[in-house]
């Protein structure tokens, strides 16, 4: 855990759209397990169970070496890798900011720089293992896509940050998740989050 030096907004379990159809194909929905948006940066982090150190990359199989066996890590549909779903998600998410940035950005000197803005991450949870994780990006996406841990996850949103020209003030932050992405506060009553409550403090 570390103390984080600004306010993140998590948004859980939500959807994009995706990348459009080939003909004759319908439109979908990317699901999004987790996103973290604060000021400096939007982090998509897909999460992974899998119990043992993992071998990873741009261009091959990502593989756990589990107790009982090693295990294909896979990223979902069209049986992709990781690499190749956080690729979607991101390119998905910069088209739906670039299309939508009406509803949410103020008036600006400079074009806001998207692709530095919003970055992937693939986490699983901690590993007692003395081998730890292997493997890099041989591509440009090594300066944006992270396999972490659980226990880097907190010091690795705080040192997010996409650069000068990619930055949101608060105000535009409540205007992305309320206007682009739909979603709103959770407010806990008891241990039960009650949604869509209107006092409900602009954060979630």
């Amino acid at each position: 855990y570390t103390d984080l030096e600004e306010s993140c907004h998590v948004l859980v379990n939500f959807k994009i759209p995706g990348d459009a159809p080939k003909p004759g194909k319908r439109p979908y929905m990317s699901e999004i397990d987790l996103a973290v948006l604060k000021g400096k940066a939007l982090v998509i982090v897909d999460l992974k169970n899998y119990n043992g150190p993992v071998d990873f990359g741009d261009t091959c199989q990502w593989i756990c070496l589990a107790p009982n066996g090693d295990v294909e890590v896979k990223g979902g549909r069209d049986g992709r890798t990781p690499h190749g779903q956080l690729c979607d998600y991101r390119r998905q998410m910069i088209q739906l900011l670039l299309t939508n940035q009406f509803r949410f950005l103020g008036n600006r000197s400079r074009a806001f720089d998207y692709r530095r803005f919003i970055s992937g991450m693939v986490l699983f949870p901690d590993c007692n293992s003395d081998r730890g994780d292997v493997g890099s990006f041989q591509n440009e996406c090594g300066r944006w896509l992270s396999v972490v841990r659980m226990k880097d996850f907190a010091a690795k949103i705080s040192a997010a940050c996409g650069g000068r020209d990619s930055q949101l003030s608060e105000n535009e932050v409540v205007k992305l998740i309320k206007d682009v992405f739909k979603l709103y506060p959770a407010h806990l009553v008891g241990n039960v989050p009650k949604l869509g409550v209107e006092d409900a403090p602009p954060k979630t």
